[in-house]
């Protein structure tokens, strides 16, 4: 076994460096007042060091942020990739459309004329109008969506809103159950539950993400049910095999 002897100069050294890091975030989570975590403190039972308690808190919601950052690259690439290539089979086709031979684009005029003229006919409606397409039709509809495609691109972000998956949030809320059960000594997933009579989700676990949540970022809860489910999806979810 091999022991490891720090010089009094070097501890003190990674010491600042750790409270530089402490005070950063104090600093950054100013808006969180201290009378929330002595509140969050107090639901989880009020036995751990206090101090150690808000840096675990702050830590935690920094872990998220970056987190959260990553998964809204990978969400944007996904969707931006797909547009690109919607976009080059558009060009594509308009490339394609402008360089036929007329003759060439006579026939395939002639041809969905006839497709449109048949389906319009066998309808047996004579309401419906017949009206007839045509390839400059045609690549005007190709011209609009492209144009459409060419804007989502520039624009193409995350929506704002309940995301279908949020890993980020996920892991938050695994990362939150771990310290709510190191500081009460009592399961995390069996203080999220929901109660039939007033139709809410309650309990110690439940109070203590709500407290934080709505203090850092209101726009996480949905509502009392999407909250309380997504701590029970994801507490039930890390015991599952």
């Amino acid at each position: 076994m091999v022991f490891i002897i720090m010089s009094d100069d070097f501890e003190r050294k990674f010491e600042a460096i750790f409270q530089a890091d402490e005070d950063r975030r104090d600093v950054k989570y100013g808006f969180l007042k201290d009378a929330l975590f002595e509140d969050l403190h107090n639901i989880q039972g009020g036995k751990t060091n206090r101090r150690q308690f808000k840096v675990r808190i702050l830590k935690l919601l920094e872990r998220y942020e970056v987190r959260e950052k990553q998964r809204l690259k990978v969400a944007e690439a996904r969707s931006t990739y797909h547009l690109k290539k919607l976009e080059k089979s558009l060009l594509r086709s308009l490339s394609i459309l402008g360089e036929m031979h007329p003759d060439a684009l006579q026939i395939l005029d002639t041809k969905i004329h006839l497709e449109q003229l048949g389906s319009i006919l066998m309808k047996s409606d004579p309401a419906v109008s017949i009206e007839l397409p045509e390839i400059t039709a045609l690549s005007s509809q190709l011209s609009t969506v492209l144009g459409s495609v060419r804007e989502e691109i520039k624009t193409a972000v995350e929506k704002k809103g309940r995301p279908v998956s949020n890993a980020a949030l996920t892991e938050l809320l695994l990362d939150l159950g771990a310290t709510f059960e190191n500081g009460s000594g009592k399961l995390a997933v069996e203080h999220c539950f929901f109660n039939g009579a007033s139709s809410l989700y309650q309990g110690q676990f439940y109070d203590f993400v709500e407290k934080l949540l709505k203090a850092y970022d209101p726009k996480l809860i949905f509502s009392n049910g999407a909250l309380g489910k997504a701590i029970k999806r994801a507490l039930t979810s890390e015991d599952s095999p």
